[in-house]
């Protein structure tokens, strides 16, 4: 089965200094891509939250965010202000809303009640990941937490 798959590496900013960020901020970063698209167009956000089916018909995944930090109890400390990371939205309508809400937001906000950063987003690529060569029957495996 072929299904559209769009990639995008988001480099961000933290320019307000030394930050901490929970370990499990990945809860924030799906709740920050929802609150994106909700920029767009605040129906397909919900209809993408509450009634899209759950389990292989994934709406998108996201990587962890690459940064240098050092643990500090149940927290990161984050020693850079420059990170990354990479979002993949798996339908058209998704990956319209995504990028129409990045030009209307342009902000990435993580964290929980304890602690919490707000990353400006500075530059978003097409990132096509290097695969193997074309293989026929190659298959793809979507990993999730």
């Amino acid at each position: 089965m072929y299904c559209m798959i769009l990639n995008l590496k988001l480099s961000v900013v933290n320019d307000k200094g030394p930050a901490l960020l929970p370990f499990n901020y990945h809860y924030a970063l799906s709740s920050a891509i929802y609150r994106i698209i909700q920029k767009s167009d605040p129906d397909y956000s919900t209809l993408l939250h509450n009634e899209w089916p759950r389990g292989p018909g994934l709406k998108f995944t996201f990587s962890d965010l690459n940064i240098t930090f050092k643990a500090t109890g149940d927290r990161m400390l984050l020693l850079q202000k420059e990170a990354y990371l990479t979002v993949c939205l798996y339908a058209p309508a998704t990956a319209e809303h995504f990028i129409q809400g990045l030009f209307k937001e342009e902000k990435l906000k993580l964290g929980d009640a304890i602690s919490n950063v707000v990353f400006e987003i500075v530059s978003i690529e097409n990132y096509v990941p290097i695969l193997p060569a074309a293989v026929d029957d190659m298959t793809t495996v979507i990993l999730r937490p």
